[in-house]
């Protein structure tokens, strides 16, 4: 049987049926939003509170015992930090969710509680995997990160969690990537180029600040809006696709699978160059952040310092030291290769270990003699 072909609302009738949700459950949206920002400052008084109580006890008694004690305290309270936060996002979703009904905001913020820690739970589990997959050449991530977008209404709207949830949102683009991702760009888009349009233009003083500190109010008046028009477009595309009662063993190794390579891939590339690394930082300890943005020709740079910064940069292009102290003259870096100051004559220069190391020291004949290589603390002869 041939599975029917998938249409969905365009976007000018997603934004007209956004606009009449909008405006039924703008009050609601307003208390929800007024409810979230007065429980995240209150968890926020409450860390307050509790970090001020730990520094009086633990004031004369730091020790391992108290510092470990802090820290499991910390952790804890940084995931409750999290599950307040993702209350506050699923209130929002149920608010809009029940807009047909007679939900209030008080109640509706109270029927999200119930999605807190799944929606933690999977976030952090969406993260994971979204930043193995930026680690495997940035491209999958950035498709894992919008496979997983509608996760949250997964959650809210049909009470599933963790890798579950995840795949449902991937079900639902499958088949319909560009056209949900058309539709979430055609509503998007205007306001983003008139955003960018109204600060260029008071970036260059044609209109004043205030039109910007306006503009900002209405955007903060409309964002919730655009959830409404997303949440929509899911409901569309839900219907569309049908349930989504489990995930398949080779969904479960694309999901894992994709992430676990980038992640072996940092590891690999950790081993393979770690040992090069220390080796360069081991053999120029002290030149490599005095060269950083210095150049040679700076009088507060002695010119036996400048011959080593050169010796180095040369080093770090062709992982050994030249033969000459010619071939490290450079036009940007270092113009010429400058002589002793006292007597005018070259430093002495010799290659050591075959080319892995070197010796600059003073002209013949000055006394005492005074030799530096990739290996002294300081070169100033």
């Amino acid at each position: 049987m041939t599975k029917p072909r998938v249409t969905l609302p365009g976007p000018i009738a997603l934004v007209k049926e956004s606009w009449v949700i909008y405006k039924k459950s703008f009050w609601n949206i307003i208390g929800v939003g007024l409810l979230a920002i007065l429980t995240v400052l209150g968890y926020i008084v409450l860390g307050g509170l509790g970090g001020g109580l730990m520094a009086v006890i633990f004031a004369n008694h730091f020790n391992i015992f108290s510092y470990l004690f802090i820290g499991i305290v910390g952790v804890l309270y940084l995931l409750g930090f999290f599950a307040v936060i993702a209350w506050a996002q699923a209130a929002f979703v149920v608010v809009i969710r029940d807009s047909g009904k007679k939900t209030g905001s008080r109640l509706a913020f109270k029927n999200a509680r119930q999605y807190a820690i799944p929606l933690v739970m999977t976030s952090l589990l969406s993260m994971v995997l979204v930043f193995g997959g930026v680690l495997l050449f940035i491209i999958p991530g950035i498709l894992l990160g919008i496979w997983f977008s509608y996760s949250i209404y997964a959650i809210v709207c049909e009470d599933k969690k963790g890798l579950l949830a995840l795949h449902s949102s991937r079900e639902y683009f499958r088949g319909k990537f560009w056209k949900i991702i058309g539709r979430e760009i055609a509503v998007r888009l205007p306001e983003i180029i008139l955003s960018m349009f109204i600060t260029s233009l008071v970036t260059q003083h044609v209109l004043p600040g205030s039109v910007q500190g306006l503009y900002q109010l209405l955007s903060l008046l409309a964002a919730p809006f655009y959830i409404i028009y997303s949440y929509l477009l899911y409901t569309k595309v839900r219907e569309a696709t049908g349930s989504v009662a489990t995930v398949p063993g080779g969904n479960k190794k694309v999901y894992l699978g994709i992430p676990a390579v980038g992640y072996v891939l940092v590891v690999i590339a950790a081993i393979y160059t770690g040992p090069m690394i220390m080796k360069l930082a081991s053999q120029t300890p002290e030149i490599l952040p005095a060269m950083m943005g210095k150049s040679l020709t700076n009088d507060q740079v002695l010119p036996s310092t400048a011959i080593v910064y050169g010796l180095v940069s040369y080093y770090l292009t062709n992982k050994h030291y030249p033969s000459s102290l010619e071939s490290i003259v450079d036009k940007s870096f270092l113009p010429k290769v400058p002589n002793d100051p006292k007597t005018g004559l070259p430093y002495r220069y010799t290659v050591l270990e075959a080319g892995q190391d070197f010796k600059l020291c003073t002209p013949q004949g000055e006394k005492p003699e005074k030799c530096v290589t990739s290996k002294s603390s300081q070169f100033d002869l």
